[in-house]
């Protein structure tokens, strides 16, 4: 498997944005300056491309609502089913740190499964701002 972020499960709605550089389907990203941006380590995952991406074009990506990726696992992680998930270098995961955001959870890991987990997403994007 490469370390594409595979769909597996989940409600699959595919929105369009403008994609700030060109990206491999399965690519995890967020929003900044309105323009899907690959994540780095420790950021917030908004989208998952649904194809592959053109720098600058209108692009298909996958806005995750409790959809459920296989995604490979930074070597030397050791995940817990139900622990939080944090993006790693090269689109893998990691347990991350505190100072990291969580971009989803653990549903099943397996070592053995040569360093892929199941986790559960849901963009920022659709989680609600409170303001005070």
């Amino acid at each position: 498997m490469a370390n594409e972020w595979k769909w597996k499960a989940g409600p699959w709605m595919v929105v369009g944005f403008t994609a700030a550089a060109a990206q491999n389907k399965g690519t995890p990203c967020y929003m900044t300056s309105n323009v899907a941006t690959v994540c780095a380590d420790g950021g917030t995952v908004d989208l998952v491309a649904a194809e592959d991406t053109t720098s600058g074009s209108i692009c298909q990506y996958i806005m995750p609502f409790c959809d459920v990726f296989e995604v490979k696992v930074a070597t030397g992680t050791d995940l817990a089913e139900g622990a939080k998930v944090f993006c790693a270098a090269t689109n893998t995961v990691d347990a991350g740190s505190a100072s990291q955001v969580d971009s989803g959870t653990c549903i099943n890991y397996d070592p053995a499964s040569g360093g892929c987990a199941l986790i559960a997403v849901v963009s920022r994007m659709l989680t609600p701002t409170i303001y005070s």
